[in-house]
């Protein structure tokens, strides 16, 4: 029996930072409304995700909500996969 890996999609809101520096991000949003702001650890790399998104489609939505505010204007969907 083969495992289904499950896929869902995320904002990334910064990327290959430093721990600290997250982890003060997420706070940062949290204070602004981003309630679902966290950081995300992935093969050693820091990044600083919102959202959780069952199709890439619905991502894109969120993240073009988004882009209309300057702090967010290099945001970018991800895909992360789980066994």
């Amino acid at each position: 029996v083969e495992e289904q890996k499950k896929e869902t999609y995320c904002i990334v809101l910064a990327s290959q930072v430093k721990l600290s520096n997250a982890e003060s991000y997420v706070e940062q949003l949290k204070k602004h409304g981003i309630k679902d702001a966290e950081v995300y650890i992935h093969h050693n790399t820091v990044r600083v995700v919102c959202g959780s998104y069952k199709t890439e489609s619905e991502a894109y939505r969120h993240l073009n909500k988004m882009n209309n505010d300057e702090e967010f204007a290099e945001a970018w969907v991800y895909k992360k996969v789980s066994a």
